[in-house]
């Protein structure tokens, strides 16, 4: 098993969200804040679909061709602890990947953090809430993010390796 840190490619086209929404994306539930609406933003320039957009320096987002385009994508992150806000700008519309499980401290101590019930994309505890991990090595391959990024071509993320140890 191996956990990566996903940060959003500093290259990558960003999406400006409205009203400070960025910097609540700290694993909190921001749904409450716009519950009927989407909420709004606006983006520098709309590129293919397997772009994933820079959305500060921290969080990441899809367009919503995205999701018609690679259900493996959406099926490697709908299971799990993740919120999808949806953003609405002048040029389509967005979904922040907005993941809400902490993982918590493991009792092992070659271990970044308890695995038991990590979910393929995640926070966790001891680390600041703005990283977001994602887990390899899962019993469903096709449930990791990682490997549907690289099978379908996506581009804007970079995977940094925090961890590797036995599952």
């Amino acid at each position: 098993m191996k956990i990566y840190r996903i940060i959003p490619d500093p290259t990558a086209p960003e999406l400006v969200l409205e009203d400070g929404l960025t910097e609540r994306l700290i694993g909190d539930s921001v749904i409450p804040l716009s519950p009927n609406a989407p909420f709004k933003g606006s983006v520098e320039r709309l590129v293919d679909w397997t772009q994933f957009y820079r959305v500060g320096s921290h969080a990441f987002a899809l367009s919503e061709e995205a999701w018609d385009q690679c259900e493996a994508m959406y099926y490697a992150l709908r299971e799990n602890s993740i919120e999808f806000p949806g953003i609405r700008t002048a040029v389509g519309d967005f979904a922040v990947i907005h993941p809400l499980q902490f993982l918590p401290p493991s009792e092992d101590p070659s271990q970044i953090c308890d695995l038991k019930y990590a979910g393929s994309i995640f926070r966790i505890q001891s680390r600041p809430p703005q990283e977001v991990f994602c887990l390899e090595g899962l019993a469903v391959p096709d449930d990791e993010i990682r490997r549907a990024y690289t099978t379908y071509g996506f581009t804007g993320l970079l995977f940094e390796e925090v961890w590797c140890g036995v599952g």
